[in-house]
Parts: structure tokens; sequence; C-alpha cells
């Protein structure tokens, strides 16, 4: 009998990885679209951390700059500004002369 080297069935090694690859990324595409909504349903988005604020501003509106305010404020002083949305908060200087982290309504 003689055999047949290759069998025309069989596509050669570079059409198989060929088709490996775009199997793999249609599944892989299809997983990523069904997980992206579960993810954003059962976990929120974080609400920020200590690092972001609001900045403070004076009566007038301008920004209030640490260095300077701290400069003219003894310790222990607190200082009416604006808050969030305008509202008076006031800013309140620690004892190590540091601005605290937060303010007071």
């Amino acid at each position: 009998m003689t055999q047949i080297s290759e069998t025309p069935e069989v596509p050669d090694m570079g059409r198989r990885q060929f088709m490996n690859l775009l199997t793999f990324g249609s599944a892989t595409g299809v997983a990523l679209g069904v997980l992206y909504p579960f993810v954003k349903y059962f976990i929120p988005a974080s609400s920020g951390g200590g690092a972001s604020g609001v900045t403070a501003k004076d009566a007038l509106g301008n920004d209030v700059i640490a260095s300077e305010f701290l400069a003219n404020h003894n310790p222990g002083d607190r200082t009416l500004a604006q808050g969030l949305k305008g509202d008076p908060t006031y800013l309140v200087v620690e004892n190590d002369s540091t601005l605290a982290d937060y303010g007071i309504n």
C-alpha cells in the first residue's frame, strides 16, 4: 500500500495556529463582554480616597494657599472659608502648625 504523506483534510500548522488564534480571540472577547457588566454591577466604583478633596476658598472666592495661610495663622486658629458648594466651613490649624484634614461646618 502506498501512503500519502499529507492528507488533504488536515490543514498545515500555520493555518491551524491561525485558526486557534481566531477561536481564542473570539472566546476571550465574548468572555470579557459578559464579565464587564457583572464587574460593574457587583463591584461599585470607589468613592475616592483621602488624597482627593476640594480646594478651599476665602470669603472673596480666591484659593487658600496652605503655606501663606499657615504663615498668617496661629496653632488652634479657626478661620471661616468656603467649603463644598460654597458652604461656610472653618479651616482648622493644628497644634503642630499644619492644616487639619477636615473642615468644620
